[in-house]
């Protein structure tokens, strides 16, 4: 009866243990690349050490659209006058236009902020494939962008904190990109 297995008294163990099968070994294993999200990660395996290699990918797309945006909605407060963020605050019960500025700037600042952190993380030819495509509109919404920028942080009718927080922002522009 059974399957031909060897008969064992409880608690006995085999006199021939099964040996384990084994894998072949190979001193370069092949690279594997594993995507989630935007970002890729090649890894490769070599006599017990791992290189990982990984950027994300859409940075400097992110960028780009945050500075867009950004300038969009500057544009708008640059032309506040005093009299208008006053108006809009005494008439407000929440935060006012301050708050509800930096409600909105916290999206695009933070976006801006942490796509340069990513873009640090490029290989120079992504980095120059990238502003081949990039380049010329990131470097003209720069441009409006510090013009709104400068009309903002002169208006001491916005409040300080948020004249402190647009004059802080540090653009990307082609040397800080490619920067060592």
């Amino acid at each position: 009866m059974g399957t031909g297995g060897a008969l064992k008294v409880d608690g006995a163990v085999d006199a021939k243990p099964k040996a384990k099968p084994s894998k072949p070994q190979s001193s370069v294993a092949p690279a594997t690349t594993v995507a989630t999200n935007d970002a890729s990660f090649n890894v490769r395996t070599r006599n017990n050490s791992v290189s990982v290699d990984a950027y994300d990918r859409r940075a400097l797309e992110d960028y780009y659209k945050a500075l867009k945006r950004s300038v969009e909605g500057l544009s708008n407060y640059s032309n506040f006058t005093p009299a208008q963020i006053q108006s809009i605050e005494s008439q407000s019960n929440s935060a006012g236009i301050g708050g509800l500025w930096a409600l909105m700037w916290g999206t695009y600042s933070g976006k801006l902020e942490t796509s340069k952190i990513e873009l640090e993380a490029w290989p120079y030819d992504a980095k120059q494939k990238g502003w081949d495509i990039y380049g010329k509109r990131i470097a003209k919404y720069n441009k409006l962008f510090e013009k709104y920028r400068t009309a903002i942080v002169a208006n001491e009718a916005w409040d300080k904190s948020v004249r402190n927080k647009l004059a802080g922002v540090e653009l990307l522009t082609k040397e800080s990109l490619f920067a060592e």
